[in-house]
């Protein structure tokens, strides 16, 4: 296995989880949210964690002319405004056919549950990653993920996020260029067969839509 100092950070020193635990101030937060709803627009199904998780891994290395700002450690402390997001996931549903009315807790839920999927789609992806390069991963990492299981049934809500868990995960991958290169990479790659797909479908939809727009003129 790699030296501590060539992959296998520590954990977050307290002080940096006192600051890591401080509140989204409000346009940051709106951000994150905004940003989870995007990709809830346009894959309103569980591969939507792929792209969260694809713009979580843009953040270590961001592009200036596309970087949102929100990174693991932004979403872990996400706290989204139902009464906002109820009308955005309901025309969602409309648009794409799903006979489901959400409330506004439903909703701030819906955000949160694909805000962990990105944040653990990360954490699975470094874990398969540190495995092949023989990297040793903090227990904290290894043996948690991100989502807090809650009482069967209940909704999902901000108290299901491990945030010491997210927030230890954005250290070990800060800390480690090399397994990060490899991990974005590989959710890269899946969130673009994603997109590729989905833009071939679209595709698809437009040419029968056509044939059908032309059987009727005849």
């Amino acid at each position: 296995m790699s030296e501590p100092g060539e992959g296998a950070p520590q954990s977050l020193d307290d002080s940096s989880r006192l600051q890591h635990l401080q509140p989204l101030d409000q346009a940051v937060n709106e951000r994150a949210c905004s940003s989870v709803l995007t990709d809830i627009a346009r894959f309103p199904q569980r591969v939507t964690g792929v792209l969260v998780a694809d713009g979580l891994m843009d953040e270590f290395d961001p592009n200036p002319r596309s970087a949102t700002g929100i990174g693991i450690t932004e979403m872990a402390r996400i706290v989204p405004d139902g009464n906002y997001c109820a009308p955005i996931v309901n025309d969602v549903h409309d648009r794409f056919h799903i006979d489901r009315r959400v409330t506004p807790d439903e909703a701030a839920g819906f955000v949160v549950a694909f805000a962990l999927d990105g944040m653990d789609h990360v954490r699975s992806r470094t874990l398969e990653a540190a495995q092949e390069m023989n990297i040793d991963v903090p227990d904290e990492i290894r043996d948690t993920e991100v989502r807090k299981k809650g009482p069967a049934g209940s909704h999902i809500t901000v108290a299901n996020i491990n945030k010491p868990v997210a927030f230890a995960l954005h250290d070990f991958l800060t800390r480690s260029p090399d397994l990060r290169t490899i991990v974005a990479a590989k959710i890269k790659s899946e969130a673009d067969t994603i997109r590729a797909d989905s833009r071939a479908q679209q595709t698809r939809a437009q040419e029968k839509g056509r044939m059908h727009a032309a059987h009727r003129d005849l």
